[in-house]
């Protein structure tokens, strides 16, 4: 075709026409191509997207294993821990009582000693007495021989005289043979003479050697009247002692309750700041014997706990130690008083060796709260817990001023001894004043639930404080804190977990030296 021919404008319009639609069918494929492309990629980020957020899930069920397992391990170190103090506690405890019996070995070993020494002690006398018998009766036969012997010599003699006067008859015959026999006699005489003497002298034996014995007898039963005597002079004498304390004691009660009936109810209000304090002295001695008969442990703290009966002392030890109620090794409790006598509880915290003393409760029939002070002997002890619940009593007043007078000085500061005031079953307390609030636990408003606890938990605080510095005005002691505790955040404490409704027990541990200050 040549260049320069006329053009066919239908047909070029109908071949751009052609082309168009070959153009645009040939880009929509590439689009459509493109938009798949685009897609597939879509699909392949989404399921990276997918794979990352899987493994992501992945390490975060990792870590969250991860943090179980050292929560575990940190428990189970926690009881390994606990089990190894048991065990040590456990070990210690076998180690006194193999002391114990050791030396109730040793005693009884020395007391069959004694009693073997005794037994050899009495069959030698007994045997020196047979002895003494056997002599005598040797001595009776010996005599009897003697007097045979006597007899026959008597005999002999009437013989010899008989013979004699034939003799005589017969020297008068013959002067030559009186003389031999006349001689004979004399010799015969001579022997019968020695005879005589030697008899005399076994019979003066004989009479000695029952002198002797009868002597010896005569010193044993004096010797054994005189032990029942002395016997009988120390048991009048600790008799006429022990009357005279309990009659001193009953004097002195008698004048105390004197004392008491004749003041006046007014007099008495205005004088208990100042007449609270016992007027007595305690000397070494008397420190000495309470130390003896309490079993004072030189070796750690020795903290008594005491107050009135039922203020939860016994609940409060185990819960220092570590233990609840429940456990084994814990104290007796009880609604009634049930510590009747003095007894000790030791625990171990870290290097310290804590000895807790639950002294009885007093304003029971069988412990009155006079001269609970010195009846207890309180004044040998480091530190004091005095322990209330409902309320602060003159009784509790009483202990902290004579503990502040007649107790230990402070090795750290070198001044009064350290006594802690502590208002126990405060968990108990706080739900009693919860529910006059309208407190319900089986409610499902758990905010409002909690409001009302709240506010039960600030009133019992502040009513503990606003009673606490008043009774302390009134009978002149200085202010001191408070610590308000439960016995179960202190348990939750020792060991390491969290007390979400704690109030001074953190506090009181550290203040006591069984968690380690802030």
């Amino acid at each position: 075709m040549s260049l320069n021919a006329p053009i066919d404008k239908p047909k070029c319009v109908s071949f751009f026409a052609a082309f168009s639609t070959a153009t645009s069918l040939v880009n929509r494929d590439t689009l459509q191509q493109a938009l798949r492309n685009e897609a597939q990629k879509l699909e392949e980020a989404k399921e990276a997207l997918r794979r990352e957020r899987d493994a992501l899930e992945e390490e975060r069920q990792a870590r969250k294993a991860a943090e179980k397992r050292e929560s575990e391990e940190k428990h189970l170190r926690e009881e390994a821990q606990q089990r190894e103090q048991d065990e040590r506690q456990a070990k210690e405890e076998a180690q006194r009582r193999e002391q114990e019996q050791r030396q109730a070995r040793e005693a009884a070993e020395r007391e069959r000693d004694r009693e073997r020494q005794a037994r050899e002690e009495a069959e030698r006398r007994l045997g020196e007495k047979r002895q003494v018998r056997e002599a005598a009766e040797k001595r009776g036969q010996e005599e009897k021989q003697a007097r045979e012997e006597a007899e026959r010599r008597r005999d002999g003699e009437r013989e010899e005289a008989q013979r004699k006067q034939d003799v005589a008859r017969r020297v008068r015959e013959a002067p030559e043979k009186r003389e031999q026999e006349e001689q004979r006699a004399r010799r015969e005489a001579e022997k019968r003479e020695q005879a005589r003497k030697e008899a005399e002298r076994r019979q003066h034996q004989e009479r000695q050697t029952r002198e002797e014995a009868q002597r010896r007898e005569e010193e044993e039963r004096q010797a054994r009247k005189e032990a029942e005597t002395r016997q009988e002079e120390c048991q009048a004498k600790e008799e006429a002692q022990r009357r005279e304390q309990e009659a001193r004691r009953r004097e002195e009660e008698e004048r105390l309750g004197r004392e008491d009936t004749e003041k006046p109810e007014v007099e008495q209000r205005q004088s208990r700041g100042s007449g609270i304090v016992l007027n007595f002295i305690i000397t070494l001695d008397d420190i000495a014997e309470a130390r003896a008969r309490l079993h004072y442990r030189e070796n750690g703290r020795n903290i008594a706990v005491c107050g009135n009966a039922g203020s939860g002392k016994s609940s409060l030890i185990n819960a220092l130690r570590g233990f609840t109620n429940s456990n084994s090794r814990a104290v007796a409790t009880g609604a009634t008083e049930t510590t009747l006598e003095l007894a000790c509880y030791t625990s171990v915290h870290g290097n310290t060796i804590y000895n807790w003393y639950d002294v009885p409760g007093a304003g029971t029939q069988k412990v009155s709260d006079r001269q609970y002070f010195q009846r207890q002997s309180l004044y040998i002890f480091d530190q004091l817990i005095v322990s209330y619940d409902i309320r602060f009593t003159e009784l509790d007043a009483k202990i902290l001023k004579n503990f502040q007078q007649y107790g230990p000085r402070n090795p750290e500061t070198g001044g009064p001894p350290r006594a802690f005031i502590v208002r126990s079953k405060a968990d108990q307390n706080i739900n009693n004043i919860a529910l006059d609030m309208g407190y319900d636990p089986d409610s499902n408003n758990r905010a409002v639930m909690a409001h009302i606890r709240e506010a039960a938990q600030k009133q019992y605080i502040e009513e503990t404080e606003r009673d606490s510095r008043s009774n302390l005005e009134r009978y002149g002691i200085p202010h001191q804190w408070v610590y308000i505790v439960s016995k179960d955040n202190i348990i939750k404490l020792l060991q390491g977990r969290r007390a979400p409704k704690e109030i001074d027990e953190g506090k009181l541990l550290r203040d006591l030296g069984l968690l380690p200050k802030r």
